[in-house]
C-alpha cells in the first residue's frame, strides 16, 4: 500500500510537471474516453468515474488504470489485492505524519484525506476504498494542492459499475 502511495505520488509530480499530453498515434497508452458529462470508463476493472478532461492508461504494474489531467492531475484506481482496513488506512497516513487527516465512513466503503509538509511543501493525499460488485478497489492520489484533493476524493465516491 505504502509502495502505491509513493509511486503515485512520484507519478503524479512527473506528469503535473509535464504539460506535454501523450498522443495514442505516437504508440503512447493514454487515450481521452471522456463522455458528455465528465465520465469516463475504466475497461480494466469494468467502472466508471466522474472525471472530467482526463486520460486514462494502464495503472502502475497492469493491475488498475491511471487517470491523469483535468481537475484531479493524477490518481489511480486499481483492485486491492490485499483489501484494506479502516484502521490500515490510518497507519498508512501516520507513516507520512499527517496532519488535518479527515477519515470518512461511506455505504460501501471507508476512505481518508491528510496532508504532510515536506522540502517540496504541502502534499495533499487521498486514500478510499470502495467495495462494488463484491470486490474491494482502491483509488489514491497524491495531489500538489486542496483543490486537486477535492476532486479527486469526489471522483473517487462517484465510482461505480460501468
Amino acid at each position: 500500500m505504502i509502495r502505491t502511495i509513493l509511486f503515485t505520488a512520484l507519478i503524479t509530480v512527473s506528469f503535473t510537471a509535464c504539460s506535454k499530453k501523450s498522443d495514442s498515434s505516437s504508440g503512447g497508452a493514454a487515450k481521452t474516453t471522456e463522455k458528455a458529462g465528465g465520465s469516463v470508463k475504466l475497461p480494466k476493472l469494468g467502472l466508471e468515474i466522474a472525471v472530467s478532461g482526463a486520460e486514462v492508461s494502464d495503472g502502475i504494474g497492469g493491475d488498475g488504470q491511471m487517470l491523469m489531467g483535468g481537475d484531479v492531475g493524477a490518481m489511480t484506481v486499481e483492485l486491492d489485492k490485499d483489501p484494506a482496513t479502516e484502521a490500515t488506512v490510518k497507519d498508512d497516513a501516520d507513516l507520512f505524519n499527517a496532519k488535518n487527516f479527515k477519515p470518512e465512513k461511506l455505504a460501501d466503503g471507508f476512505g481518508a484525506t491528510y496532508e504532510n509538509t515536506g522540502s517540496a511543501g504541502t502534499n495533499y493525499f487521498i486514500n478510499y476504498h470502495r467495495t462494488i460488485d463484491g470486490k474491494q478497489y482502491h483509488c489514491s492520489s497524491m495531489v500538489a494542492n486542496a483543490d486537486q484533493q477535492k476532486a479527486v476524493t469526489a471522483a473517487c465516491k462517484s465510482l461505480k459499475k460501468g
